[in-house]
């Protein structure tokens, strides 16, 4: 529940709860996957949880990941509109926001783009953390710095 305490108070919003669930899905046959290996047939092939920020009565900040072993897995559940891997953030409302990133390595591996992209303003923060001294930061208090073109 940390990121959608995080957005909240960004938005200035009064989080009442939050909710969560989980589910799960098993392979329904075999898969053979170029990074990760072999998987069997009845082992978890997709997950998929939510947490709900509830303010106001209604849940209206909402974080879902959705991981699956192979594309046939949970079909039924959320899906970039590539059909690949992606991070997605959608705000709803007046205009509907929508923005799909993929990355991936050289290799293709997308896990390993995700890392990159993520590790990126880690990096370029540390000239700042080094100056604040110690203590817990969150997204919130560290400045967004640019990377340098080297």
């Amino acid at each position: 529940g940390g990121q959608v305490r995080l957005i909240a108070r960004a938005l200035g919003a009064e989080l009442e709860e939050i909710r969560e669930s989980v589910e799960r899905r098993a392979l329904d046959r075999d898969v053979s996957t170029k990074l990760m290996g072999e998987f069997a047939a009845g082992t978890q092939g997709a997950i998929r949880f939510e947490l709900l920020g509830v303010v106001g009565g209604e849940p209206r900040i909402v974080v879902e990941h959705v991981t699956r072993i192979h594309a046939g897995c949970a079909p039924d559940w959320p899906v970039s509109p590539t059909g690949d891997d992606a991070h997605r953030v959608i705000i709803e409302g007046r205009p509907r926001i929508e923005v799909t990133v993929e990355a991936f390595d050289e290799g293709g591996n997308r896990a390993a783009g995700g890392n990159a992209t993520a590790v990126g303003r880690l990096v370029n923060a540390i000239g700042w953390l080094a100056e604040a001294g110690p203590g817990l930061y969150d997204a919130l208090q560290v400045p967004l710095t640019p990377g340098r073109l080297a």
